[in-house]
Parts: structure tokens; C-alpha cells; sequence
């Protein structure tokens, strides 16, 4: 067994040939000899081809390395390459490291060409880069010298022009780069491209600093489309070189975003000046030097304007009962409630915490006792809610549990609670006609109703000023459970809704009376015998034979409806010959006409009337100086005048016109001042002539 196992290692494991027993042992050791050559020649070439595959493994990968790491420099690529070949055939022999690294070599040489390419990309990037940075600092430096070319000084449009120029220079200079390989950084598109970008760039960067330097840009925009401001460059010598014109040259969308700036800041200085001009008129309204229109939407704004810019900021560290009552007082005095007081009592109201809530409660009854006909726009519902909440909590309700009550009485889960109320109603007595007499006796002298009433003979007017009465105050108890509270809501809407109009001539109570709509009262003016005016004008215009007594004025769905709103009209009614009553049409086609106040004419009457007796007053004081002038060396003042007609005469000899005249009255005047008083001081002459009583 030994020797088996021994033949075995020696034979390297190789079977011995079948031979036959024939074949002589000489002939078996030959073969046997032969056929271990064999196979050691197969193994030597085998464990090289083995070896030389690791060799190429290992070095793609370590090229990757390498590589991977120096992508972009070829030669420093190349030693890193020659030091990881040495490496790796240290060992071999000189025969196969020649091999080996022609292998290397050929696994090698397409990363360094990679290499160089990315070399040269990377440069002629940086170099393109380095051009468009240049690009970019010419055109933003021709536009900060854009504005300036379109001066009125000359100097200043050169200065700039030339700057503009130079950066169109560098710009071209740019354009016409060529990379490491002599190729154009830039294809001609792009070379139009960005020299249109820098023409644009100039007419619309220069127009739009342009304009906005200018006062008047309107005036200034058409100045440019009637071609009277061009953007000029000038060359080294001060040639004209290049001459661009927004009108004709700048784009369209150019040319209209600066159209639509224009409209824009037009428009804004507009409003700007109409807001200045609007606080001023309220201003001059609170001096009692103007009238205001509450029908003009110009003085609404203006009352608002000046309501946020004037009247807020002195709001601020007032404590919530002072400065209720300053909104009240202004509201008072410009008679309209400014929109911010309004939508932010609507808006406080709705999610205001319950202390706000109260505070917009207390500024509505607040304004409502001062100026209760400008809530109309409020609405009675938020009335309602207001003068509930407020009653609530002047009785000693916190604020919280108030406002919660107030909620619940609105609420319409609550209709159980409701209905109970309303069963309790028939037994709670309430004298509708007594409480309308007590609300307006302030306002009137005598019972509106009843033996002493005013004739209030229209059908059902009075039938129906009663019912109404009495749902107010129905209504409030449905929604309180209060009785006391109830009436005192009820007084206060009907404080709203009725009022005594005199319009056709007598005192009869309506609902919304002309001259309690917000619409039709102007602020400033407690007369207001021209909405009668207006009344019986447009009557008679249709029809001319009726007498003022027989003509009234009535409400109907339309004008409760318009109550609301604050501008309320109104059917017309005539008493006829038969006594019976009809409603004003028109002849031709039959329409019912209303009546609707129209204040535009009185504020414009009434403001003209300031106007000219301000111009009198400024007349007058310029020819009582005029006066004076001509009088000095004859008069003064302050000394008797003790000279004869002479020197009266001398002064009129200087003076023409007014002022003559002004002389002539003066020197009759101190005529019979003379006879009064031998020695009459004249300061009075001086000061009737000043006033104006000399006419």
C-alpha cells in the first residue's frame, strides 16, 4: 500500500497507462515519461494565463482608482499610471513586465486621452465663463448709464453715452472669444441674442429709471413715443454711432410693460392726489369751511381716508369709552360712517373676543345717541345684536355670559324658548302710540297722535307706523325675554325707521323721512328746506295746478327695502279734487314716479357761495391795501386827519378803477365824520373799508 501511494505522488496522481503485458518495461518508463511532460507543459501554460488575467484585473481596477481620483490632468495622470505599472511587475522578469506592460499600456492610454479631453473642455469652459461674467458686468453697467442718457444736460447724456458704449465694446469683444482649439465660444445665434439683450436691455432699463424720475410720466412717456428722447451712442471721437429709438426698436413686450407702469403710476398718483385732496376737503368739512356730498363716492372715500390717516392714530392709549365717543364725534360731524368703523364693528362683532364685542357694541350705541341716521348701513339686524349686548352688560351681565345670551337669543335652535315667548306676549301690555308720542316729543310740540296730532290723513299711515311700533318691540322680546330691554330696543329702531318729515309743509311722522337718510343729509347743514324744494318742483313739473297742501309723500316695500342702504325713495301721493288720494305718475306712460332728494346741486351751491364770499373777502382786503398804499403820506391810521379837500384830491389824482371809488366813499364818509367831530380819528374808515361795509 506504501508503494502505491508513493508512485501516485511521483506520478502527480496520473493514471498508469493500460499497457499490455506484451510491451517491455523499457517501453513502459518511456511512455510514462512522456506523457508527464505533457501535462507539466499544460500546467506552466495554464498558471500563465491564470497570472496574467489577475495582471489585467488588477489593473482595470486600479486605473479606475487612479482615475477616479485625477480625471482632468493627463500628466499628472500619466506618473500616477507609471508608479502603479512598477508596482505591479516588480517581481516578474524583464520578458514578461515588457508584456505586462503592453497590456497596461493598452488598458491605460483611453484615460489619459479621457483626461485631456476633460481638460480642455474644463478650460474652455472657465474661459467661457470668464466671458459671460464680463457679458453680464457690461450689460448691468449700460443699464445703470441708460437713465442718464436721455438727460435735458447735455453733458450728462454724453458722459453717459460714451459709458454705454465702452461696455458695448467689451461686450463685442467677448462675443468674438475663441476656445484653446480655435473654435468660437459663441455660435452666431447666440452672438444676436445677447447684442439684442443689451439694446433692449438699454431702452427699456433706461425708459423705465427715466420715468420714474419724472413728475408727469404720462406727459414724459409720450414724449418718447413722439420720438423726442432716442438713447444716442457716440464713439472715441464723438460720432454718432448707433442711435435707438424705443418707439420703433424696443420689443412689443417691452414696450407694453412699461405702457402698463405708466397707466400704473398714473394711476396711482392719481389716487394719491385724490386722497390728499379728499383729506384736505375733510379737513376743510371740519373747519365749516366746505360742504360734503353723502352721496358722492369721493367724499365717502375722503371721510374714510381721513377717518385711517388723521382720526386712528389719536385712538391709540385712549381707553374703549373715550375713544367710542371720539369715533362717534367724527362720525357726528362728516355725518357718514366711515367703511374701515364699519367693517371692523361687523368684523368684531362676528369673531371679536366678548370684551370686543362689547367695546363695538358701546361704539354703535354711541354713535346711534349722536348720529343714529349714518348706522342705516350698519343693518338692523347687528343693531339689534349691538343694543342687546350693550344692555346686557350696563345691567351688570359679564361680558362673556352677555355675549353668550345675546348668541342663544339668535340662535335658531332656540325656537322652543322662542314660541313661549311669543305666547307671552299677549299678556304683556305695550301702548305703541304712547311710546312713538314720548320718542318725538323732542322733535315735535305736540302729540302725533291722537285729538292734538298734526292731520295725518293719508290711508293707512298711521295704522301702519302703529304695527310696525309694535313688531319692534315683539320682535325684541322673542329675541331677549326682557321686557325692559325690549322696549328700549324698539325705541331705538323706531328712532331709525320713523321721523318726522316736513317736506311737503306740515309735520307728519313716516317711515325713513327724507331728512333723516344718511344719503340726504349734508354735513355742516342744519336746513333743510331744499329737499321741500325739490319735492314741490318736480311735482309741479308734472303736475303744475296742485296745491302744496295736497301733495305728500308715502313709503312702500321699495323704500324699506332702500331704508336700509341709506338712500330710501318714495312713491308721491296728491290729494285729488274729490278728495280721495292718487299716486303721481307719469303722464305719458303711466310709471309710478318717486321722489329722491338729489344733494349734488346744494353741496355745489353751497360750496360756490363759500367760494365767492372768500374771493370777496380776498377782494376786499386787497384793495383795502391797495387803499392804504395810496392814502400813505396823506393818512394814517393812527393821526387825525386835519387836511382840506385838497389833499383827498391829490390821492384820487394817483388812483383809478375800485380803488378811486374806494377814495371817493372813503372821503365822504370822513366828510361826515368831520362834521360829527372836528378831529375824528380815521382807524374806523380803515377798518369798514376792510370789512367791506363801504359798499
Amino acid at each position: 500500500m506504501a508503494a502505491d501511494t508513493l508512485y501516485q505522488q511521483r506520478t502527480l496522481g496520473l493514471r498508469v497507462p493500460n499497457l499490455p503485458q506484451s510491451y517491455a518495461p523499457e517501453q513502459l518508463a518511456g511512455a510514462i515519461q512522456q506523457n508527464a511532460l505533457k501535462m507539466a507543459n499544460e500546467m506552466a501554460n495554464t498558471a500563465d494565463e491564470i497570472y496574467q488575467t489577475d495582471f489585467e484585473i488588477s489593473s482595470r481596477r486600479m486605473i479606475s482608482e487612479i482615475f477616479a481620483k485625477n480625471p482632468n490632468n493627463p500628466d499628472a495622470l500619466r506618473k500616477d499610471f507609471d508608479a502603479a505599472l512598477k508596482g505591479l511587475t516588480k517581481d516578474t522578469s524583464p520578458d514578461q513586465q515588457l508584456e505586462l506592460g503592453i497590456r497596461f499600456e493598452r488598458l491605460a492610454m483611453p484615460h489619459i486621452s479621457k483626461a485631456a479631453e476633460n481638460r480642455i473642455y474644463l478650460n474652455n469652459e472657465k474661459l467661457k465663463e470668464n466671458s459671460l461674467t464680463l457679458i453680464d458686468l457690461s450689460l448691468n453697467n449700460m443699464e445703470h448709464s441708460a437713465a442718464s442718457m436721455l438727460s435735458d444736460n447735455p453733458d450728462v447724456a454724453m458722459g453717459a453715452s460714451r459709458a454705454a458704449q465702452m461696455d458695448r465694446l467689451t461686450l463685442e469683444t467677448q462675443l468674438n472669444q475663441v476656445d484653446s482649439q480655435g473654435i468660437p465660444l459663441f455660435s452666431a445665434e447666440q452672438k444676436v441674442r445677447l447684442r439684442r439683450q443689451a439694446n433692449q436691455s438699454i431702452m427699456e432699463n433706461g425708459t423705465l429709471r427715466w420715468l420714474e424720475q419724472q413728475p408727469d410720466k404720462a406727459k414724459a412717456w409720450q414724449e418718447i413715443k413722439d420720438g423726442k428722447k432716442t438713447f444716442k451712442l457716440y464713439d472715441a471721437q464723438g460720432k454718432l454711432e448707433t442711435e435707438l429709438k424705443p418707439l420703433t426698436d424696443m420689443s412689443l413686450h417691452n414696450f407694453d410693460k412699461i405702457e402698463k407702469f405708466v397707466e400704473s403710476a398714473t394711476a396711482m398718483s392719481k389716487e394719491q392726489l385724490q386722497t390728499a385732496a379728499g383729506i384736505e376737503k375733510i379737513g376743510a368739512v371740519l373747519n365749516g369751511d366746505t360742504y360734503l356730498d353723502p352721496e358722492s363716492p369721493f367724499d365717502k372715500k375722503a371721510i374714510d381716508n381721513y377717518f385711517v390717516q388723521k382720526v386712528m392714530p389719536t385712538l391709540e392709549g385712549m381707553d374703549p369709552i373715550q375713544r367710542g365717543q371720539a369715533i362717534s364725534d367724527y362720525v357726528d360731524k362728516v355725518g357718514i360712517l366711515p367703511e374701515t368703523v364699519k367693517s371692523n364693528i361687523r368684523a368684531t362683532l362676528r369673531a371679536g373676543t366678548p370684551e370686543e364685542q362689547v367695546y363695538a357694541a358701546e361704539i354703535i350705541r354711541t354713535i346711534g345717541d349722536n348720529s343714529f341716521k349714518t348706522l342705516e348701513d350698519i343693518g338692523d339686524k347687528w343693531q339689534t345684536y349691538a343694543m342687546n349686548l350693550s344692555d346686557l352688560t350696563r345691567g351688570g351681565v359679564p361680558a362673556a355670559q352677555a355675549v353668550k345670551m345675546v348668541d342663544m337669543s339668535f340662535d335658531p335652535a332656540e325656537k322652543t324658548v322662542r314660541d313661549k315667548r311669543i305666547n307671552e306676549l299677549r299678556k304683556i301690555p305695550y301702548d305703541a302710540e304712547r311710546q312713538i308720542n314720548i320718542l318725538f316729543s323732542s322733535d315735535a310740540p305736540f302729540r302725533l297722535f291722537g285729538k292734538s296730532a298734526p292731520i295725518i290723513d293719508v290711508p293707512n299711515i298711521r295704522e301702519g307706523i302703529i304695527a310696525d311700533m309694535e313688531g319692534f318691540f315683539q320682535e325684541a322680546y322673542v329675541y331677549t325675554g326682557d321686557i325692559n330691554v325690549a322696549k328700549e330696543m324698539a325705541r331705538q329702531r323706531a328712532k331709525s325707521v320713523f321721523g318726522i318729515s316736513q317736506v311737503t309743509g306740515q309735520a307728519n311722522v313716516v317711515r325713513y323721512p327724507p331728512e333723516k337718510a344718511a344719503a340726504y343729509n349734508i354735513p355742516g347743514l342744519k336746513d333743510q328746506s331744499w329737499i321741500k324744494r325739490q319735492l314741490l318742483a318736480g311735482v309741479k313739473a308734472v303736475k303744475p295746478d296742485l296745491n302744496n297742501e295736497d301733495i305728500y309723500i308715502t313709503t312702500d316695500n321699495q323704500t324699506i327695502a332702500e331704508g336700509e342702504s341709506g338712500r330710501p325713495t318714495y312713491p308721491i301721493l296728491y290729494r285729488t279734487n274729490s278728495g280721495s288720494f292718487d299716486t303721481l305718475r307719469d303722464q305719458r306712460t303711466g310709471i309710478t314716479l318717486r321722489f329722491a332728494p338729489d344733494t349734488a346741486p346744494v353741496v355745489k351751491a353751497l360750496n360756490e357761495d363759500i367760494r365767492r364770499k372768500e374771493q370777496t373777502r380776498i377782494k376786499n382786503a386787497a384793495e383795502y391795501n391797495q387803499f392804504k398804499q395810496s392814502m400813505r403820506g396823506y393818512v394814517s391810521e393812527d393821526s387825525p386827519y386835519a387836511a382840506g379837500d385838497s389833499i383827498i384830491g391829490a390821492a384820487l389824482g394817483t388812483a383809478t378803477g375800485a380803488v378811486k371809488d374806494k377814495i371817493i366813499k372813503a372821503s365822504e364818509f370822513a366828510a361826515k365824520k368831520r362834521a360829527e367831530n372836528p378831529n375824528p380819528n380815521y382807524e374806523a374808515i380803515f377798518k369798514d373799508l376792510k370789512r367791506g361795509d363801504l359798499d
